[in-house]
């Protein structure tokens, strides 16, 4: 049974995961806004209303990235998972 019903059953949760953690980085620029935190999304907001575009440029680059990490991670996980996708 876990060979065969976990291995399948689990890819579904692989993906949920892996566009969970986008929608966490999203999610904790939002709070930091909210609450005033200092991190990224309080950084960001300043440098909107200075009109800093490198600034913004770069700390969009770190979010893309670390969903492209994320989406990275979920499909090698889903290579090591399946084995139709091996051939």
């Amino acid at each position: 049974m876990i060979h065969y019903a976990a291995r399948n059953a689990i890819l579904p949760v692989v993906t949920s995961i892996s566009v969970a953690i986008a929608f966490i980085v999203d999610g904790a620029l939002f709070v930091e806004i909210v609450f005033n935190y200092p991190g990224l999304g309080n950084q960001m907001l300043n440098a909107v209303q200075a009109r800093d575009c490198p600034l913004i440029q770069g700390l969009m680059l770190i979010i893309v990235v670390c969903a492209l990490v994320a989406n990275f991670c979920s499909d090698l996980l889903y290579l090591w998972l399946d084995p139709r996708l091996r051939k």
